[in-house]
């Protein structure tokens, strides 16, 4: 997280992963995004705004997805 003065702060990130519906389909079969976030700590927690970029994406999909957040991640 890189501070950017009075409560903002921006954040870089990669993320992997994926989602089965059968604990039987579970493989390696993962899928990746890079991005970059924006913060503003309040009072009660921060308000986050994310926007991921699908690396490897798949015909048809959108290239990526903004989030909307608030609260920490963990």
């Amino acid at each position: 997280r890189i501070s950017l003065g009075k409560g903002f702060g921006t954040v870089i990130f990669f993320d992997s992963g994926n989602v089965w519906k059968k604990i039987r389909d579970v493989d390696f079969d993962v899928r990746y995004t890079a991005g970059t976030g924006l913060r503003y700590n309040t009072p009660v927690g921060p308000l986050r705004v994310d926007y991921g970029h699908k690396l490897d994406r798949k015909e048809g999909e959108s290239a990526g997805e903004f989030h909307f957040t608030f609260g920490h991640a963990f």
